[in-house]
């Protein structure tokens, strides 16, 4: 038998779109890509503290360069468990999220098994899914205007579907909405009854708003949290779940040991102990969204509400319209992301950068629609 028989079906038919390198017109390569602006991502544009700063590159001192790094980053996994006032053995540490929502997919779907994902949303969620020759539904909102998520639609959906992982993205992508606590704790509690795995991705929540933030707890769910975004480690590649510890334990034994390298587990606890300098960076993107949100409604872009650190915005001419603003921003070496991956054309994704850079992207965004 041909080998190509066994995995084209579960395979995508096209790799998952993200923003970063690869994005743009000829941005492919790091010298090409490092002379873009990127609003395509959504990540904190300020310097990273020089204490974290210092601990990667204590890392990378002869001695540690020389030796294997903890085989499941242990330490940082201990620290992460303080700062979510949890047990160390409910926390596992990736090599960026988007590894955990491979695994964890491998390790509880199968060809028999059913997925629900909260959308619009992250496309690796149902790639991955689909990869185990799973069942997955998208579940939008009924309101397509500002998206917000109807928590008890999707309560009723989980009942009649009863899928063994439902997927959450919160504050979402690349909406931004946000689902409080008290919203969540219901669909938690509708999980639990249909015996579906609910998983939040939590990876933007430390850009929202301070009043606003918060971790979901609960004994028998799975949250996600991201290192590369709100900590601004894209480079180092970091992230961890709190989840039970049958499924922590599991996801151990079946991760590639190391997956977690010594630089980035030393940035990570550095980046904990960093909270307070990380905090007035988080606050001053809060600001800085404000005012780039106010460039963009002046230009005729409708904004949708948002969260995160991140806005989501229907272009003036619709699909026509937003691809042309893209192809002139790429001219001018602006990078930013086109939504229609998410099943949103017309719609464009920008990540908040600084004040300098986001003056910069309006007047450019102005040019564009002459």
């Amino acid at each position: 038998m041909d080998y190509r028989s066994r995995f084209k079906p579960l395979l995508p038919a096209a790799p998952v779109v993200h923003g970063g390198p690869g994005s743009g017109a000829d941005d492919s390569d790091s010298i090409a890509y490092s002379s873009y602006t990127d609003f395509s991502v959504s990540l904190n544009p300020y310097p990273v503290p020089e204490s974290v700063r210092a601990a990667a590159v204590r890392a990378f001192s002869d001695e540690a360069l020389s030796s294997y790094p903890e085989r499941y980053a242990e330490s940082f996994c201990k620290r992460a468990a303080e700062v979510h006032n949890t047990e160390v053995n409910r926390v596992s540490a990736f090599n960026g999220i988007s590894q955990a929502v491979f695994f964890l997919s491998h390790l509880m779907l199968d060809k028999t098994s059913r997925v629900l994902v909260s959308g619009p949303a992250y496309s690796e969620y149902e790639a991955c899914g689909r990869m185990t020759g799973a069942e997955v539904e998208n579940l939008w909102p009924d309101d397509r205007h500002d998206f917000i998520p109807d928590t008890s639609h999707l309560c009723s959906r989980v009942a009649e579907f009863q899928p063994d992982i439902l997927w959450i993205c919160n504050p979402n992508n690349p909406t931004g909405a946000l689902i409080d606590a008290k919203q969540m704790q219901s669909v938690y509690e509708a999980c639990l009854s249909a015996g579906t795995l609910l998983v939040i991705d939590e990876a933007y929540m430390n850009f929202a708003a301070e009043k606003d933030r918060f971790s979901f707890k609960g004994d028998d769910c799975v949250v996600m949290r991201s290192m590369t975004k709100d900590y601004s480690l894209p480079g180092l590649r970091l992230g961890y779940i709190c989840a039970p510890a049958e499924i922590t334990a599991a996801l151990d034994a079946v991760k590639p040991p190391w997956s977690v390298n010594a630089a980035a587990a030393a940035a990570g606890i550095a980046a904990f102990d960093a909270a307070g300098e990380y905090e007035l960076q988080w606050k001053k993107l809060q600001q800085e969204k404000t005012v780039l949100e106010a460039g963009l409604s002046e230009l005729g872009f409708r904004i949708v509400p948002s969260a995160a650190n991140f806005i989501l915005c229907e272009c003036p001419g619709g699909a026509a319209g937003c691809s042309r603003i893209i192809n002139k921003l790429l001219e001018q070496k602006i990078m930013i992301r086109d939504c229609t991956s998410f099943g949103l054309p017309g719609y464009i994704r920008l990540g908040v950068r600084t004040a300098e850079e986001n003056l910069s992207l309006v007047n450019k965004l102005k040019e564009a629609l002459i």
